[in-house]
């Protein structure tokens, strides 16, 4: 997870260091010269669509599972909205609008999807985030063995980092402060 590139080396919060010809990608990221090749851009890319296609098999298919039981039902679709919201979350603010996938999609279906805007972007990450509250349980709620795993807490807080940012940025969906 390159997360960090993005957030830090590409702000004045910190320095690349090492020797420019050591790891180019950040150093084109950090010029703001990144292409299309960059590996870094590239793996986020693929990476993260992979991911949304998984959660998006999981909220398609769990529904229809009868040998789960609905505790642990809830807790698994949410996470998958969790994760599908984080995903959309990080590829919207490096790449901005990009492809909507709802549903797992086939290869030969992809090529024929157009980028959504910024503001559906987050209108998708905002309801993952919230249906995601809406079924995880709390902190307090999980096992010890299952501590680690996405809870309402966390998704409660991506959910106003999503409204922060929108607040900052584009915010076409009217968010406010008070939220």
């Amino acid at each position: 997870n390159y997360e960090w590139m993005f957030g830090d080396v590409l702000s004045d919060d910190s320095e690349k260091g090492s020797m420019p010809s050591d790891f180019p990608e950040i150093q084109e990221m950090k010029e703001w010269r990144t292409t299309a090749n960059n590996s870094i851009t590239d793996g986020l890319w693929k990476n993260s669509f992979t991911a949304i296609f998984r959660c998006n098999t999981v909220i398609q298919n769990l529904p229809n599972a009868e040998a789960v039981d609905q505790e642990l039902k809830d807790r698994l679709m949410g996470e998958a909205y969790f994760l599908r919201g984080y995903y959309y979350f990080y590829l919207v603010r490096v790449f901005g609008g990009v492809p909507l996938f709802d549903a797992p999609v086939t290869p030969s279906e992809i090529g024929s999807v157009q980028r959504a805007s910024v503001a559906d972007c987050y209108a998708q990450i905002d309801a993952d985030f919230q249906k995601a509250a809406a079924l995880l349980p709390t902190k307090s709620q999980y096992d010890p063995s299952d501590l680690g795993r996405a809870t309402k807490g966390a998704a409660t807080a991506y959910l106003a980092r999503s409204y922060m940012y929108q607040i900052g940025t584009d915010n076409t969906n009217g968010h406010n402060w008070q939220e």
